[in-house]
């Protein structure tokens, strides 16, 4: 589960920087510049919250001592980030 929560927490790193890459173009457009570059990324991370539950799984075998359940744990990540930009 450790490396879940590893691979979780790079692709969501990720995507805050892809979106406020996107919200910068956005409003570098909106102001008349053509293109932004990022120069400094902070990681405004607030803490994981992790979640683990599972629910009573169906009966393999047909007895309460033999149940089974296969179900995954619920994993939660909060990440932000801080990006500057300079426009051009």
């Amino acid at each position: 589960m450790e490396k879940t929560k590893k691979s979780l927490g790079s692709q969501s790193r990720k995507e805050a920087v892809h979106e406020a890459l996107a919200k910068a173009k956005d409003f570098a457009e909106a102001a008349g510049y053509r293109s932004v570059k990022p120069f400094e990324i902070t990681d405004g991370y607030s803490g994981e919250e992790y979640r683990s539950e599972v629910p009573a799984g169906k009966m393999v075998g047909g007895n309460e001592d033999t149940a089974l359940s296969f179900v995954p744990e619920e994993i939660q990540l909060r990440s932000s980030v801080t990006v500057k930009f300079s426009a051009e």
